[in-house]
């Protein structure tokens, strides 16, 4: 990025955020328009930090209501009467209002950041907001004022603005609309709209810092960005009084009718967002390389939970391939035919899952416990004893190995926690007990390797199995011997009903090779 580039953007920050035509789907689409080449890593902090700078727009502009918010929603607080001054009440209901767009921004968080990769898609919210435009116009009388501002009014606000969570649909205007109505008139609207940025531009600005703290070359970037941030404080402050004044007394159409025509001419140029296509039914494949073009546009690629680890090096990979569009999913495993995503990678194989797989690499299993406990050392055998309960306690255990403790064994019960049945964990740590396959009913189920390492790292008594990968410094690693060297290796498989293209392929390569 340039610092031209940088400043066009931040002066489009700066008009967009506040005029109801989308900040969002103009910083996605005005790159792809030019044919900007810009560093995917870096355009996400610096768009968020180009938000930082219209919020401090809305803060400068807004700073005498704040204050009188803040100062009322204190002395309401003093006087235990948080809702008898109007500006109390105003500011507790900016807080309810921004609940719905938090919730939807959680929930629907993958297809979201899989928006802001699409123009097609961006220019189809486009109509949305332009819809959203004309409804404000022709519904209401648009008489009420910013005091007559009610729960169920904030509440209603609240929902469309959690719809701006879409690139394409404008904050300002879908808060706008959303107010009118409700039958409050136009200034009052875009007043209780503009409070309502300020905790979703600070969230987001939050957000952006520390993705931004994490950039590897950050001095380099610096510079673009504080360009970037002033450009759009300054041009924002003045969209912000410039559309007070003008929607007092005048129609929202004119805006409709913009994003009705760079919607169009963004399909155009664009095409439209292709619909999910039906999966087929894949061959094996021998190589990587070897592999027919795959129908989807956006590759739905889902993880099992305990393969959450591998989310930095798919993201990695995926910025790699520039020509990859993905969307990244956690799900438990299936032995279902049916293979809806068109990858699903997962520990060990799965049964009638799919016909093509691809190994990306493998993990073993560590005996692993709090990390106080004195147990050094366990044979095959003395687990094999410990996890079919046939050791119950402590003290039985060190009575069989005392070798095995570097201090007097802790009083009480061991507790123990494994695996759900018909999962790849629990039968890799079945091959490791080879006494036989019984494990104590009394042991705790947890329903991943996430769960067992925080069930391990705040119990002093208790004892499991992890996933080498899942190590770390809050739980302890408990030393196998008489366990075969390479005993149990669990391969991780990516399976999908689709004909790899060579870009997928290359990205699976990636995944394999940066994680060893």
């Amino acid at each position: 990025m340039s610092f031209l580039q940088s400043i066009i953007l931040g002066i489009i920050q700066g008009i967009t955020e506040f005029l109801p035509i989308s900040s969002s789907a103009h910083l996605v689409l005005i790159p792809h328009l030019l044919g900007w080449e810009l560093n995917e890593e870096f355009v996400f902090p610096f768009n968020v930090l180009v938000q930082l700078g219209t919020l401090v727009a809305v803060i400068v502009f807004y700073r005498q209501d704040l204050q009188e918010i803040i100062t009322s929603v204190i002395k309401g607080i003093r006087d235990r009467k948080p809702f008898d001054e109007a500006p109390a009440r105003v500011g507790w209901l900016v807080v309810l209002a921004t609940i719905p767009a938090g919730l939807l921004g959680l929930l629907f968080k993958d297809q979201v950041e899989a928006a802001f990769n699409s123009p097609s898609l961006t220019a189809v919210f486009l109509f949305l907001t332009a819809g959203l435009l004309i409804l404000a116009e022709f519904a209401g009388k648009k008489s009420r004022e910013l005091d007559e501002l009610r729960w169920m009014d904030a509440l209603w606000v609240g929902f469309f603005q959690a719809l701006s969570i879409f690139p394409g649909v404008s904050r300002s205007g879908s808060t706008i609309a959303g107010g009118m109505t409700r039958g409050f008139d136009r200034k009052s609207a875009g007043q209780f709209a503009f409070l309502l940025a300020i905790p979703i531009l600070g969230a987001a600005g939050l957000l952006g810092i520390i993705d931004l703290i994490s950039l590897d070359n950050l001095s380099t970037y610096l510079p673009l960005m504080a360009m970037g941030f002033v450009v759009s404080t300054v041009i924002g402050y003045l969209a912000i009084r410039w559309l007070i004044a003008y929607i007092s007394s005048n129609s929202l159409l004119p805006f409709a009718g913009y994003c009705l025509i760079l919607g169009a001419g963004s399909l155009l140029l664009f095409g439209l967002p292709e619909p999910a296509q039906a999966p087929l039914v894949g061959t094996p494949l021998p190589a990587p390389s070897n592999m027919e073009s795959s129908l989807v546009d956006i590759y739905k690629v889902s993880i099992e939970p305990d393969l959450e680890w591998l989310l930095p090096a798919m993201n990695a990979c995926q910025q790699e391939e520039g020509a990859l569009d993905m969307l990244f999913l956690q799900k438990a495993a299936s032995s279902s035919s049916d293979l809806a995503d068109d990858i699903f990678i997962a520990y060990g194989e799965i049964q009638n899952l799919a016909d093509s797989v691809f190994q990306i690499g493998s993990d073993t299993l560590a005996l692993a416990a709090h990390p106080s406990s004195p147990l050094e050392y366990a044979s095959e055998d003395l687990t094999s004893q410990i996890f079919s309960a046939k050791l119950k306690t402590w003290a039985d255990v060190q009575e069989n190995c005392e070798e095995c403790f570097i201090s007097p064994a802790p009083s009480g019960r061991i507790t123990l926690y494994i695996y759900p049945s018909e999962t790849r964990l629990r039968q890799a740590v079945i091959e490791i007990l080879s006494a036989g396959s019984h494990i104590a009913s009394t042991a705790f189920i947890a329903p991943g390797a996430k769960q067992v390492r925080e069930s391990l790292a705040a119990d002093p008594a208790a004892l499991g199995f992890l996933p080498r990968r899942w190590l770390d410094s809050s739980v302890k690693e408990v030393q196998l011997t008489g366990v075969a060297e390479a005993s149990p290796q669990i391969p991780i498989l990516a399976y999908t009903a689709h004909h790899f293209d060579d870009t997928l392929a290359n990205w699976l390569v990636c995944v394999q090779n940066r994680i060893g």
